[in-house]
């Protein structure tokens, strides 16, 4: 099990972090995410072995923001 977290630009609102925590939670691999729009963060714990990074981010910015940086 993997935690990585992102910066994310454009999210404003509790439907922000909705949308993208829905998202996310379709994939498999991913275990849970954790959206915070006050931060501008999403962390997720996943499973390396079944999903990489190039699709977290697709999942983010396919609802529309924009992944800024992650460590």
């Amino acid at each position: 099990m993997e935690t990585i977290i992102f910066y994310v630009e454009g999210m404003s609102c509790g439907h922000c972090a909705k949308s993208i925590q829905g998202s996310l939670e379709q994939l498999e691999g991913v275990w849970h995410s954790d959206v915070s729009v006050v931060d501008k963060t999403v962390k997720i714990m996943y499973e390396i072995s079944k999903i990489d990074i190039k699709n977290l981010i697709k999942a983010i910015t396919d609802t529309g923001y924009q992944v800024i940086a992650y460590n």
